[in-house]
């Protein structure tokens, strides 16, 4: 019996359900070779393993056997019937999400319902077994030792970059146009095809995170693989950084580390930006170990150690080093407060000790050539208020938005319940970025988005701070363990999903360019609907999608950016002008507001063009002198005739 009692109960209830499993199935084999039905080998299976799964749940699991059948047995068909509902209901809002019909959505209806089924059976129908209290106290400490373990950290940063995978085009807005400038980059000018359309000269910027890591993977993995594995890179990093910072902090992961996770995939990732996510990814790494050596007071070696790392978090993205700036001085501001200093001094001396990690990065700024560019400007100032709805944006909107109103009660509950205790330091990073965000412009150096790419890393600072106190029960702790894990299992299901899903309407698009000639050069539009229509929750992720055609055939790629401040490629090509590079014009369905409609581009466009390609084709659209030369839905070939 000491044997039994040394597993823990959801590991004997595990077994018992594998047992009932294999005695169903035989028993439903048995009656099919003596002749029975489907319907009645069925009942005799499932009535079996009822019988089979209560006996050994009373007697084994939860050690009960000493309770009346009468009372135990009806509470037992209860606890299964509620359980069933459950799976029954995650299946429902599944398929009313829009991923009915796939192995993860299966998968989390049975995790539900072995969950819930579990806990009714310990908690309903057999409690007060002379076993529970130390079931708990073992169940507990496995639970504990479970989340401290490297191997989850690892595991769950291994998750977090699983998702590319399973795509073959990562569905991100820009990922496709930061592909193909990363081929011209590593061409360094030796494809006659493409020197003929573009110039990429290596220079200091503030922008270059993803480039440098293309610089050695592309010639090593290909382009494609080399995105794949750069965006899971990305992923990668800011898992580990959450799961890191609350480390250093806490003194351990804390369970509500695991509610901020799930904000890796937030919109800022869906729109493809790219760069500034490994620069925020990198710096809540740079902020633990600047942490870590500020509790332990080397400030030395911290000062040494942040004049080459501050110069790479500026290198990466400037928001990197920004992000970095604000956590570490809110680190020292907060540890030096609680020493009782002076506020004057807090601020000054904490200000102070950053200079090293600032040095690298004003010498590359002054160093640093590029032509005139506005520092920033407020262009979207609706969308200040609408981006915290957006956090969690993916692709199934009352999925995505159930989700930020969990994690949203999670603040709530971690901040103002006594409960829980807060990192002064972190606490005051999750606010400055909060003020932050507030007043910072939205296009800053001429990228656009630039508040909203803080959005996501600022809710989960406010999660990452908190922690249970060390006298919470043991049982809270390992509640908010297990939702914590189940809460980011379900949304990078979901995100895994969303991916696969709008991968495929990618692959779909891209499958007309069979009929263009290889080293074309191509114009691609994407035209926008005149009307105000409200742009759909699932985001079209096509804009940069021509990126594709550079990769596999060469094809000239008219969606490039050209930012006198935030990137090194120029485009030449006077055969596409003006249509030659992203945002010089806006293009909608029909002419509207004073921009082109797709007639206007298509009479403008010069005779040497003899290809377009119109992804979001308007219904029923024909002009003179152009011909369709493939068609898949909405995305469309037209082929000059004369």
């Amino acid at each position: 019996m000491k044997i039994v009692e040394a597993i823990p109960a959801p590991a004997r209830f595990a077994g018992v359900g594998l047992i009932n499993t294999a005695l169903g199935l035989a028993l439903i084999q048995m009656g099919l070779l003596l002749g029975w039905n489907d319907y009645a080998a069925n009942a005799a299976g499932y009535a079996g393993g009822f019988v089979c799964s209560y006996l050994l749940n009373r007697s084994f699991t939860f050690a009960a056997s000493e309770g009346r059948h009468a009372r135990q047995l009806p509470r037992f068909a209860l606890a299964a019937g509620v359980a069933y509902a459950l799976n029954i209901g995650v299946l429902a809002i599944g398929r009313s999400i829009g991923i009915g019909g796939t192995l993860a959505l299966q998968a989390a209806a049975v995790a539900i319902y072995t969950v819930a089924f579990y806990l009714l059976s310990r908690r309903f129908v057999f409690a007060g077994g002379p076993s529970a209290t130390a079931d708990a106290s073992r169940w507990h400490a496995l639970v504990a030792r479970t989340t401290q373990s490297p191997a989850l950290i690892a595991l769950l940063v291994a998750a977090a970059m699983a998702p590319l995978m399973l795509v073959t085009t990562p569905p991100l807005v820009d990922a496709g146009g930061h592909m193909a400038r990363w081929i011209v980059q590593v061409d360094a000018g030796a494809s006659p095809v493409l020197r003929q359309w573009y110039d990429f000269k290596w220079g200091l910027l503030g922008n270059l995170g993803c480039d440098l890591l293309a610089q050695g993977l592309v010639p090593l993995l290909g382009p494609e693989a080399a995105l794949r594995a750069i965006v899971a890179i990305i992923l990668g990093v800011q898992a580990l950084g959450i799961l890191t910072l609350s480390r250093t902090v806490h003194g351990k992961v804390a369970p509500t580390a695991f509610f901020a996770l799930p904000f890796i995939f937030g919109f800022p990732l869906q729109f493809g930006f790219l760069n500034s996510l490994l620069g925020i990814g990198l710096a809540l790494n740079a902020v633990a170990l600047w942490t870590a050596l500020e509790i332990r007071g080397r400030h030395r070696l911290q000062a040494a150690l942040f004049v080459p790392m501050g110069f790479g978090l500026w290198l990466a993205h400037t928001m990197g080093l920004a992000v970095f700036l604000v956590g570490a001085f809110a680190a020292n501001a907060a540890r030096a407060d609680a020493r009782g200093e002076p506020a004057w001094r807090v601020v000054f001396v904490s200000g102070l000790r950053l200079l090293p990690a600032v040095i690298g990065p004003l010498i590359a700024m002054g160093m640093a050539r590029h032509g005139p560019v506005e520092p920033f400007a407020y262009h979207q100032g609706g969308g200040k208020w609408l981006w915290p709805f957006d956090a969690l944006r993916d692709t199934w909107q009352a999925w995505d938005l159930a989700a930020l109103l969990i994690a949203t009660v999670a603040i709530y509950l971690f901040w103002r319940t006594p409960f829980f205790v807060r990192d002064r330091g972190i606490a005051v990073f999750a606010v400055l970025m909060a003020v932050i965000y507030v007043i910072m412009p939205d296009t800053i150096l001429e990228s656009q988005y630039a508040d909203m790419r803080l959005v996501p890393v600022t809710f989960a600072l406010f999660l990452i701070a908190a922690a249970p106190r060390a006298d919470s029960p043991p049982a809270l702790r390992t509640v908010l363990a297990i939702a914590g894990l189940l809460f980011v299992g379900a949304r990078w299901t979901g995100n895994a999903v969303a991916m696969v899903h709008n991968d495929r309407i990618a692959g779909r698009a891209l499958s007309v360019l069979s009929a263009v000639p290889r080293g074309t050069n191509l114009v691609t539009i994407v035209p926008r609907t005149c009307e105000s229509a409200q742009t759909p929750w699932n985001i079209d992720r096509r804009d940069h999608i021509s990126g594709y055609a550079l990769a596999r055939w060469q094809i000239f790629d008219s969606a490039q950016w050209q930012m006198n401040a935030g990137q090194l490629l120029k485009v030449h090509n006077a055969d596409a002008e003006p249509y030659d590079h992203d945002r010089q014009t806006m293009i909608y369905d029909r002419s509207c507001n004073g921009w082109p409609g797709v007639h206007d581009v298509l009479t403008e466009l010069k005779p040497a063009i003899r290809y377009v390609w119109v992804i979001g084709m308007p219904a029923g659209l024909q002009h003179d002198g152009w011909s369709i030369a493939a068609r898949a839905g909405d995305s469309v070939v037209l082929h000059r005739i004369r």
